[in-house]
This record gives C-alpha cells, sequence and structure tokens, in this order.
C-alpha cells in the first residue's frame, strides 16, 4: 500500500516492513505456591502460542488489532512520542524510557490490556525503526487470557522479538529461532514489559515464552532442563484464577500451622527434584513417558502434588471435577499455577489411544473448554 504523511515522499511497496512471530504458553508442572517459600518449580511451554503481525505503513498512524480481546484501536504516532521520555538503547531494556501516565491517558478504559502494548509501540518508536512512519498492530492468540498460561507474556516476548528483529538487533538461527544472545535481549525486554502489568513478576512466564522448553526456577535462578515429549489436555474451568488471594491465603495457613505446612512445601520440593531427576540425561534419551518406570511415577507425581495443593486450599470445586473426571479414565490431573480456578493440566499415557483422547475431551468440553496439546521445545519464533 502507497500513502503519505505530511510533507514526505511516498515510501514504495518494496520498503513496507513485514514481520511476524510467535511465543508458546506455559504451564506450570510442578512447585506451585511452595516456590514463593524457597522451593524449586518446574514450567514448560506448550503447543498454544501467540501470533504477532507488525506491518510498516506510512499514515503517521499505529493501529492496533487484538482479535481474542476485542480490542481495535487506532493512535497519532505523534501521541505515543509524547510518552518518550528519553530515547531507548536497545541492549539496556527498560520502561523509564517512557511515561507511565502519559500512556495511561492514552490507553484509556482499557489501560491495563492497552499500556504494556503502547509502551511496546513507543519504545518500537524511539528506537527508530522501519515502522518510525506508522504500523499496524495485528494479534491473535490460542491462549486463554487471566487463565494462568502466561497468556501476557507470550504477547510480550512476540512483540519484543518482532519489533527487535525489525531494528536488526539480533540474528536468526534455522527455522526463524533468534541467536542465543538474540533470546536474552527479547527475554530482558519481554520482563520489563511484564513489570507495566505484574509490577514484580517472578519472570517464569517470559522466560519459558522466549527459550520454550522445560525450565526450573527457584529463588530467581533458572535452569534450561532436557526436553521431555508429553502429551496433556488443558481443561480451562472458567473461573478466574486469583493468584495472589491464593498465595496471600496460602501465607497466612503458614502462619497458623507452620509445622503441617512447611513439611508440605517442603514434599512439593521433592515432587519437583524427582521430576528432575526422571528427565532424560542425553539426546538418545528422551522418550522416558514410554518407560514402564517413568509412565508410572509421572502420573504418580502429578497425583501427589494435587493432594498436596488440595491440603492448602487453593483448589476449586471445579479443579476438584476435572480431576475427578480424569481419575475415572485413568488420568492424573492436578491445577496449573495459582489456583482457586485458572486451568488443570491432565497427562495423558503414551499408551492412550486417539479415541480415549477424544471420549476424555469430549466429557470435560461439557462444562469446561479443555485442549489437547503437547509439550513444545520451541520458544519464541520469527516467521519468515
Amino acid at each position: 500500500r502507497r500513502g503519505t504523511w505530511g510533507d514526505r515522499s511516498k515510501v514504495s511497496a518494496e520498503l513496507m516492513v513485514h514481520v511476524c512471530a510467535s511465543a508458546p504458553a506455559k504451564i506450570l508442572l510442578h512447585g506451585e505456591h511452595a516456590v514463593v517459600h524457597g522451593a524449586t518449580a518446574i514450567a514448560a511451554s506448550i503447543s498454544l502460542r501467540t501470533h504477532v503481525e507488525l506491518t510498516s505503513v506510512d499514515t503517521g498512524i499505529v493501529r492496533l488489532d487484538l482479535d481474542a480481546l476485542a480490542i481495535h484501536a487506532s493512535f497519532a504516532v505523534s501521541d505515543l512520542l509524547l510518552a518518550i521520555v528519553k530515547s531507548p538503547v536497545v541492549d539496556s531494556p527498560s520502561m523509564t524510557y517512557i511515561s507511565q501516565p502519559v500512556l495511561q491517558t492514552l490507553g484509556g478504559g482499557n489501560d491495563a490490556v492497552l499500556r504494556p502494548i503502547l509502551a511496546m509501540c513507543c519504545l518500537c518508536l524511539g528506537l527508530g525503526t522501519s515502522f518510525r512512519d506508522g504500523f499496524h498492530v495485528k494479534i491473535s492468540s490460542d491462549v486463554p487470557a487471566g487463565a494462568g498460561l502466561g497468556s501476557s507474556a507470550a504477547v510480550s516476548v512476540a512483540m519484543s522479538a518482532a519489533f527487535l528483529h525489525s531494528s536488526g538487533a539480533y540474528e536468526l538461527q534455522a527455522d526463524g529461532v533468534p541467536s542465543l544472545s538474540g533470546l536474552d535481549l527479547i527475554n530482558r525486554w519481554a520482563y520489563e514489559i511484564e513489570r507495566i502489568i505484574h509490577v514484580t513478576p517472578s519472570g517464569v512466564d517470559n522466560t519459558v515464552s522466549t527459550f520454550g522448553g522445560i525450565i526450573s526456577y527457584r529463588k530467581g535462578a533458572f535452569d534450561h532442563l532436557s526436553p521431555l515429549p508429553l502429551s496433556l489436555l488443558v481443561t480451562n474451568t472458567r473461573v478466574p484464577r486469583r493468584t495472589k488471594q491464593m498465595v496471600q491465603q496460602v501465607g497466612e495457613r503458614l502462619k497458623q500451622f507452620p509445622s503441617i505446612v512447611t513439611p508440605i512445601f517442603e514434599a512439593i520440593n521433592e515432587i519437583s527434584k524427582t521430576f528432575v531427576d526422571l528427565l532424560p540425561n542425553s539426546a538418545s534419551e528422551t522418550d522416558i513417558s514410554a518407560s514402564p518406570s517413568s509412565s508410572q511415577r509421572l502420573p504418580e507425581l502429578i497425583r501427589m502434588n494435587q493432594g498436596l495443593l488440595c491440603s492448602l486450599g487453593v483448589s476449586h470445586q471445579a479443579i476438584d471435577d476435572i480431576v475427578r473426571i480424569s481419575a475415572e479414565h485413568g488420568c492424573a490431573a492436578k491445577l496449573t499455577g495459582g489456583g482457586g480456578g485458572g486451568c488443570v493440566i491432565t497427562l495423558l499415557p503414551a499408551e492412550f489411544s486417539a479415541k480415549q483422547t477424544e471420549v476424555l475431551q469430549h466429557q470435560l468440553s461439557q462444562s469446561y473448554d479443555c485442549r489437547v496439546v503437547h509439550l513444545d521445545p520451541k520458544g519464541v519464533v520469527i516467521h519468515i
């Protein structure tokens, strides 16, 4: 498309830039709540993804189309430039470059959703990329919002990857995967965006979405673990998660019954450590879920973890219902994330047939939103 903005010359169609990036959702396999008190948590990326498409235009307008949230808005480039209080530097991500009060004014009633996205748009303009004369942002996603699957982090990561790629900040490896230094840069920018949303995020969601695979997390330290080919059902209870309330509730229970709750945290930590010990040690040993020993131990770890989380008081009637239905079909299930709602993961045994999966998914879908997923070793990707 051709167009003009003020006295600018027409930009040829050949110079128009189009970038598409995608980033995965995440689940917590083990370690919920105990991680807040020093235990190890295990997170993994899954095959639900968020896609961000950026297209340069020369209209002086930034248009946002967030299909999943039914949000469509346009902003003048000149207005967004007013939010930049300091020229951003690619290698030094910081939201101090952006005036949050200006963003809040621009975001209006939807500021909780729009502000982080607008912040990234402002940073893109400040970096002087190919999108300086305007651009169109289209965000589509398989990841349900507010369900504890890292939906905001997937958006933050995909947007960071697309904008930074357009500025030439990193190179690509095979299959559109950013270089290791590029992944690190994307992760740091995504974390800054997450700070606008969550103020003090743990960094787990954006790290998993950026690098992909399975990651262990403890006291701010991350370790990338061996991949594991697992298939699961992710079932959304449609009950909004209440992470902050659940964390406070568990904290109060710890104060009231320290001698009881502390051993629960220790047991959850041991479950995480046992899971890590079950992971393959080399590329030649990948499908541990098919071995007789591991095929029994993996679901048992999930069952025990769910029981411990119930004893902490973070389950919900809908979660218990999904766990029960899964058990009736011979499958282990547990909540993932903060609990009190959100999502439940059901481990599908290696020997489970497609028909058995279909029957279980159909039964769960009568009351909930249920999807078949697999652990996805890929993190953020640029689609060429």
